[in-house]
């Protein structure tokens, strides 16, 4: 019998279970390469969710998507409108319950969330099964372990066949169940059907990483230092002798605990230690490189799983925007697809009455200030904010008379009372869009200086450096066409390159005139000046409405 048969023998009473598992040794599947190598990479360290899971990264990485999807509130709305924002939260649908409190009796959602997530990011496939009451409501939603469930056709029919036990040959441990009947979050496939496992493709890159820190803990229980060597005039009499000088040694100086201790040698021995030095491996680059490629096989931006080398404060703001648009929208889109798919009645897909969202608000918001000053536009100018909206966004009840949109001189009285008393001599339209427009301008201009000065202030601790770094900053064009960016649309772009040549002449002469001890201090002088600097370029970009 064929070495392949005589693996698959006792399976064949249960043919359909391992159907797709069948394989040749000219083209094996990725079970039978494990079942022979045992999970090894290149490296010669096996990698299994659970080793992967020791390696710091990696770790994080999974912490970080399956902790971000745990914590968003997944919602069921009904449309009450044709505009896709004309909707409300239907907490009498028959799911709200399981993706917003409780999807089966042992786990809240955000447990349930994250299981399933740490699933389809290791292996590929987050599965759960679905139980339904008599009504054909959905009631409960338990997780399949991926690594014993596997998705097939059989004739035109599509089923996941899931093993209870750890033995791949009790046959009383297998299960089938129906597709509708298994909530499917699938990672990237080469069949639409399972998703590829991560562990297996990452498992040279992974492999490397865990060997680096084998062999640092390796080199750290030697005693941080690599091993010498006993040197004898002559020739041990036995080998017992051999043995028993090479054992107390081993016992009497190596490890951590032991370093520094007193080396008696006997029969005019010599010690020869070899030198070594860590960094011609590259050791300490490689590490830093196994982050940033762990990093790329979850799609993360570097500073999600601790790499800071490359971040900065301005920067920092733009890759957690990158994050949420490249790295988890993916996944919350799956969520939503999937759960509309296969927690919906026939009827609610087809007339398209009902969908899930998550709410990612509170990913979205920024610092206090940011926030306030990002209301203050949505209200002044041309407001599409009112009062109660800004309020629920902060989590505060309404307030009587704030569901209007108001004019933005009016602010203070929701009810109007006495607005004529209060407005300006130039109070027609025209003047009210004016100051307006005005005031959301500078309030623009300030959140971007502050940008600017909160980057200035931290490179300023560096005096060494501060001033090649400068040069870079302000004559590689970048800050002046990213300011620029934002300018455009109020139509005052030029303001950008005269902002940014003014910032630079004030801080050589800063630099000029300060000591390296001084410089700190003395740019933080000149920052504070900054808001006097928006509130002159605010008023030479609207003149006529500064006169009136």
């Amino acid at each position: 019998m064929r070495l392949l048969d005589t693996i698959m023998a006792p399976f064949a009473a249960f043919p359909f279970a391992f159907r797709a598992e069948a394989s040749d040794l000219k083209t094996p599947r990725q079970w039978l390469i494990d079942w022979v190598r045992g999970g090894s990479s290149d490296s010669g360290v096996s990698i299994t969710a659970d080793s992967a899971m020791t390696l710091a990264t990696i770790w994080q990485a999974v912490t970080v998507l399956a902790g971000d999807v745990g914590q968003l509130p997944l919602n069921v709305y009904r449309r009450t409108g044709d505009d896709d924002l004309d909707k409300e939260v239907d907490r009498a649908h028959q799911a709200f319950a399981l993706v917003r409190h409780r999807p089966n009796p042992a786990m809240s959602w955000q447990d349930f969330a994250e299981v399933m997530m740490a699933y389809a990011l290791l292996w590929g496939n987050g599965v759960a099964e679905i139980q339904w009451d008599r009504g054909s409501r959905p009631i409960r939603l338990t997780p399949l372990l991926p690594d014993r469930t596997e998705a097939h056709w059989d004739n035109g029919v599509l089923w996941y066949v899931t093993r209870q036990g750890k033995n791949r040959e009790d046959l009383a441990s297998y299960r089938k169940i129906r597709a509708r009947d298994v909530l499917h979050i699938r990672g990237l496939s080469s069949d639409g059907l399972w998703g590829m496992s991560v562990i297996a493709k990452a498992r040279n890159s992974w492999g490397l990483g865990l060997a680096q820190e084998k062999y640092a803990n390796k080199f750290f229980s030697n005693h941080a230092m690599p091993t010498g060597t006993l040197e004898y005039p002559g020739r041990f009499r036995d080998e017992d002798t051999l043995k028993r000088i090479r054992s107390d040694w081993k016992s009497l100086h190596e490890g951590l605990d032991n370093v520094g201790r007193v080396a008696i040698l006997e029969e005019g021995m010599k010690f020869n230690p070899m030198s070594f030095n860590n960094r011609d491996s590259q050791w300490l680059e490689g590490r830093k490189f196994q982050r940033g490629e762990i990093a790329s096989w979850f799609n993360l931006p570097p500073h999600k799983v601790g790499d800071l080398e490359r971040a900065t404060f301005t920067n920092i703001e733009e890759q957690n925007r990158s994050y949420l648009q490249t790295s988890l929208m993916r996944w919350l889109v799956k969520w939503q697809v999937e759960c509309r798919e296969k927690l919906l009645t026939a009827e609610q897909k087809a007339e398209d009455s009902h969908f899930f969202e998550f709410n990612v608000a509170a990913l979205l918001r920024g610092d206090i200030k940011s926030r306030y000053e990002a209301y203050q536009i949505g209200l002044g100018g041309a407001p599409f904010l009112t009062q109660n909206e800004v309020r629920r966004f902060e989590s505060m009840p309404g307030v009587d008379g704030g569901d209007e949109i108001r004019n933005p001189l009016n602010m203070d009285d929701p009810g109007g009372a006495d607005n004529e008393e209060r407005q300006p001599a130039d109070s027609g339209e025209d003047g009210v869009a004016q100051n307006a427009t005005r005031e959301a301008f500078r309030v623009q201009l300030r959140y971007w200086a502050d940008v600017e000065a909160k980057r200035i202030r931290h490179e300023a601790a560096d005096p060494k450096r501060f001033t090649d770094w400068l040069d870079r900053f302000y004559g590689d064009g970048q800050w002046v066409a990213r300011l620029r960016d934002h300018l455009v649309p109020w139509g005052k772009a030029d303001l950008a390159e005269t902002w940014c040549r003014r910032s630079q002449e004030i801080l050589d002469l800063v630099v000029s005139t300060a000591t390296p001890a001084e410089l700190a201090a003395a740019i933080g002088e000149s920052l504070a000046e900054w808001p006097a600097r928006v509130d002159a370029a605010v008023r030479e970009a609207f003149p006529q409405e500064a006169k009136a």
